[in-house]
């Protein structure tokens, strides 16, 4: 029995995190016979000392204080939000919580593959600044033996990494088992770091079929129900707010913002984010797995690139301009239009081959090629 163990980013707040890590572990199960994600990096008591910390405390310009009672109404949402991420992540991702070192060492002996990716893994401006070497620990695999180590379409996120960090990743990465990229600007930053050229490949969002992810898809909607669909993690500009309400006019129909704390659909998991994006007569985002799921399920779409936030966004256009190249759809982003069904029908092609290339590499990774394993499958 092979083993793996897929190392992400985990939270039960973000649609793509969830949905790329579903992706990612039924794909690998394609090659291995078992298999969880990493989920938990800090003691029990520590955890629950923030779980009750974070419940009945805020901050307020520098201050700690107790929160009101409008806090915890304003707070209602992102709960049940959370919940239905729970239910989703239990449902369909085994995981295993890790809390001790003598656990993590059982887990280093007993497991045969740990692969770090997708999403932004390597995104040290997401990575908590006051100690990042945790999660530099983590998503650089430092605890498990080189023969190990894989990375999946794992995603720097910006197009340069910070200098302080060159040498630290690059002492890392050269002993990466086998490395795969998400996009051309995560390749270069690896052969300017390691001098060695590795593949950029799908985010496992998109090694699976629409008809695939439809087997997972909530079905709450009325079949007649028309909207628009916005999906911005960015603030969204004036410009668009107007655009939507004019196609929404056009349309008949009504717009539904994903990220509006006040809708009732705010508080969806990732399979129901599956039925809205499927379901809507168009889709407005900033998304890079909005756009994915535009694409896989042939729906309309306007993407647009994020304006900044903090800093941490800036540039971050890249992914989803290495996905529309990938798709034969610069165009699109290029033009401001959305694909035309002859368009979709060729993305699908295209995704088609690259879904192939990006089989062979994850394969390649985990075993020779004259493994019988393999050949047998």
């Amino acid at each position: 029995m092979r083993q793996f163990t897929i190392i992400t980013l985990y939270g039960l707040f973000n649609y793509g995190n969830r949905l790329q890590n579903y992706a990612l572990h039924q794909k690998a199960l394609d090659f291995l016979s078992d298999g969880a994600t990493f989920a938990v990096w800090e003691s029990p008591i520590k955890s629950f000392t923030k779980k009750i910390a974070k419940i009945f405390l805020k901050k307020e310009s520098g201050k700690v204080t107790f929160k009101t009672l409008d806090d915890f109404k304003k707070a209602a949402p992102d709960q049940k939000r959370k919940r239905s991420f729970l239910r989703f992540t239990k449902q369909y991702i085994p995981s295993l919580s890790i809390s001790n070192s003598q656990a993590a060492l059982s887990l280093k002996s007993t497991c045969d593959f740990f692969i770090a990716g997708s999403d932004q893994i390597w995104n040290p401006l997401f990575w908590d600044r006051k100690n990042p070497w945790p999660e530099f620990n983590r998503y650089l695999l430092t605890f498990a033996p080189p023969e190990k180590r894989i990375a999946y379409a794992a995603s720097f996120g910006i197009p340069v990494l910070p200098q302080e960090w060159e040498k630290p990743f690059a002492k890392e990465l050269s002993k990466f088992k086998a490395i795969s990229v998400r996009e051309e600007s995560g390749a270069q930053i690896v052969k300017k770091l390691i001098g060695k050229d590795v593949p950029v490949v799908l985010d496992p969002t998109l090694l699976l079929t629409a008809q695939e992810w439809r087997k997972i898809e909530t079905h709450t909607l009325s079949e007649n129900k028309k909207y628009i669909l916005t999906y911005f993690l960015g603030p969204q500009p004036e410009s668009v707010r107007i655009e939507v309400q004019q196609k929404a006019d056009a349309f008949e129909a009504e717009i539904i913002e994903m990220m509006d704390w006040h809708s009732p659909y705010y508080t969806f998991g990732p399979d129901g984010f599956l039925e809205m994006i499927d379901h809507a007569q168009m889709v407005f985002t900033d998304s890079f797995h909005g756009t994915v799921f535009c694409i896989l399920f042939h729906r309309p779409f306007y993407v647009y690139q994020r304006l900044e936030n903090d800093g941490r966004d800036a540039n971050m256009f890249s992914r989803i301009d290495t996905l529309l190249s990938k798709t034969g759809l610069t165009q699109c982003a290029r033009e401001h239009r959305p694909p035309t069904e002859e368009e979709f029908a060729r993305a699908d092609e295209l995704l088609e081959k690259e879904r192939e290339f990006s089989m062979n590499f994850l394969r390649a990774a985990l075993f020779d090629t004259t493994d019988p394993a393999v050949e047998n499958k």
